[in-house]
């Protein structure tokens, strides 16, 4: 192929394309992918600030219900001690040690006595 030929025609097939019918739907195109390209790009920034808002936001609600559930456990264990129980009963409630008369002592009877009795309607 002629090089000096080339030139010419070269630049012949491009002022045909710059003045055919299909620059204006290339040149819309083209702009249409670029905007969606920079709308995705944004949306996905916003999208990463809003999801690590929700981390942080997440992990602080996960660390303080940590700390409530540590402390609902420190609870139940100090209600759970006999000696914590008989002070909330003396000091709070004002009670006091059954009387010797108060006392009821209930005879414990033997595992197959009861079931005898259960089963005799």
């Amino acid at each position: 192929m002629n090089l000096e030929m080339d030139g010419p025609l070269r630049t012949a097939r491009w002022i045909a394309w710059l003045t055919s019918p299909r620059l204006p739907f290339v040149l819309i195109l083209l702009l249409l992918s670029c905007v969606l390209l920079v709308a995705f790009a944004f949306w996905q920034r916003n999208h990463f600030v809003h999801l690590s808002h929700q981390l942080a936001t997440r992990t602080s609600e996960r660390d303080a219900l940590l700390q409530e559930r540590r402390q609902l456990q420190i609870n139940v264990e100090r209600l759970d001690a006999l000696d914590r129980i008989e002070d909330i009963a003396m000091q709070q409630l004002q009670m006091r040690p059954a009387a010797p008369h108060q006392r009821i002592i209930v005879p414990l009877q033997s595992h197959a006595k009861v079931m005898q009795e259960r089963a005799l309607p």
